[in-house]
């Protein structure tokens, strides 16, 4: 769950052992996660690497992207467009 308080185990003792915030990516973690889906678009990685501010996306909004758009170009372009709506 994104909203611990909104989790009922969470108030159960046992329930949940470890919690662990998972944070927005970094640079290189955009980088790493756009190679896993597309290792042979080196250059659109780097592209949103670099365009991307750094911890501006979480690591499940930039999956998303790569999961719909199955052309490298057309996902970094996503990546992009979603990257640009935030700083607004």
């Amino acid at each position: 769950t994104n909203a611990m308080e909104a989790c009922e185990a969470a108030d159960r003792p046992g329930r949940i052992d470890v919690t662990y915030e998972l944070g927005l990516a970094t640079r290189e973690q955009m980088r790493d996660l756009f190679l896993r889906f597309h290792p042979e678009a080196a250059a659109e990685a780097e592209r949103v690497a670099a365009s991307v501010p750094d911890r501006s996306l979480s690591p499940a909004q930039i999956q998303q992207d790569l999961l719909l758009h199955p052309d490298p170009r057309e996902a970094a372009d996503a990546i992009l467009a979603q990257a640009a709506k935030v700083e607004r």
